[in-house]
């Protein structure tokens, strides 16, 4: 139960932020948009107020491990289109990535990737059945594993990178 609530939580979510409805509320109830950031230096507790939903325990970078980074490379920016650049700070163990979203991450070899179980990450798919195709073709491998969910409106798939990262798919349907 718990997982198929998640997983609606996960999908209304995804559906919100399609809608373009991602503007926080004011304290009395009606919509705003976030203030700029103040000029002048700002602790990092300041400059993370200051950022809509910015609250302990909201995700803001996803590392994924690897033990081929350009393999890892190619894969992600060739199916999901992550701009991917090397991380000079770490002695090429870290890659950032961007997704099309804006959200970043990194690709890294400081851990070994499991044997595909771990934390699952969902992403978006205007069409699962076409990222499929795509992840199957890069080197990925689609896990003969889908569900409706929200009473069919979308569809959950999940699916291993080259390096046995299990992630999931989450595509509206209709």
């Amino acid at each position: 139960m718990k997982v198929l609530y998640s997983l609606n939580l996960l999908v209304l979510l995804c559906l919100l932020m399609l809608l373009g409805l991602n503007r926080v509320q004011a304290q009395d109830g009606e919509a705003a948009e976030a203030e700029p950031a103040a000029a002048g230096e700002l602790t990092g507790r300041e400059m993370a107020a200051q950022i809509p939903g910015m609250v302990d325990g909201a995700m803001i970078r996803v590392d994924i491990p690897s033990n081929d980074l350009e393999e890892s490379r190619e894969f992600y920016s060739e199916v999901f289109g992550w701009n991917i650049t090397d991380n000079e700070e770490t002695n090429g163990k870290i890659l950032n990535w961007e997704d099309p979203a804006g959200n970043t991450g990194g690709i890294t070899s400081f851990v070994a990737p499991g044997d595909g179980r771990g934390v699952v990450i969902y992403l978006f798919s205007d069409d699962i059945k076409e990222s499929f195709k795509r992840i199957n073709r890069a080197g990925g491998r689609s896990i003969d594993f889908t569900m409706e969910i929200e009473g069919g409106k979308a569809t959950v798939g999940l699916f291993n990178d080259p390096q046995g990262n299990m992630l999931g798919l989450i595509s509206p349907n209709g």
